[in-house]
């Protein structure tokens, strides 16, 4: 392993870092996210989507969404964003499942199934993470730009579960931040909560 990857080796179990090596020249990483909820509500850029299958669309293609499995638990899937031309080499989720393609400069997947981050050598950046809060005071306190109705709006039960995510593509302006999304044409999006739509935003 490089010296990067040496740094980063306290993040996996033994027998991951051996099997890593042993098939490294068959097949991207891989793993899965264990995180089973009939309700689960996305935090992308700021803004939370709760009941909406479909996230985050860019024209006619869906970014961030979810699907369903059979005992109705919500499935994260995801397209990374990136810059035209990188598409193919870009971590791609689907229904829990993720493959790490293309070369990131820095790679962090704990054992414990709840995080996934990126960074790619252009600037490309993703990070997913699953997260449960048990109570309205903490959801204020993790998401502080978020008012306050809008978090009751969404839950009246706790704990609940979030799915946080946030990413950049390198070298333009659109990000969807940690409090923020920036999309072309300097718009900017914060505190936003969408609930029991088909559609949570389109842009592009």
């Amino acid at each position: 392993m490089c010296p990067t990857h040496h740094a980063q080796a306290g993040a996996f179990t033994s027998n991951q870092l051996r099997q890593f090596k042993e098939t490294a020249h068959d097949r991207s990483p891989a793993g899965r996210f264990e995180w089973l909820r009939r309700e689960l509500v996305g935090a992308v850029g700021g803004c939370l989507y709760h009941e909406t299958p479909v996230l985050v669309q860019f024209r006619t293609e869906p970014m961030v969404w979810f699907n369903r499995d059979e005992s109705g638990h919500a499935l994260l899937n995801l397209r990374m964003l990136t810059s035209v031309g990188h598409e193919q080499e870009r971590i791609r989720i689907q229904d829990n499942d993720f493959v790490v393609r293309g070369t990131p400069v820095d790679l962090e997947c704990p054992p414990s199934g709840r995080l996934l981050r990126a960074r790619y050598a252009n600037g490309d950046y993703m990070r997913v993470e699953f997260r449960e809060v048990r109570t309205v005071g903490a959801a204020l306190k993790r998401f502080p730009n978020i008012r306050p109705d809008g978090l009751t709006m969404i839950a009246s039960q706790w704990p609940l579960t979030f799915v946080i995510v946030t990413m950049r593509a390198g070298g333009t302006s659109t990000e969807f931040g940690p409090t923020k999304t920036r999309l072309p044409g300097n718009n900017t999006l914060s505190g936003g909560v969408t609930s029991n739509c088909q559609i949570g935003l389109v842009f592009g």
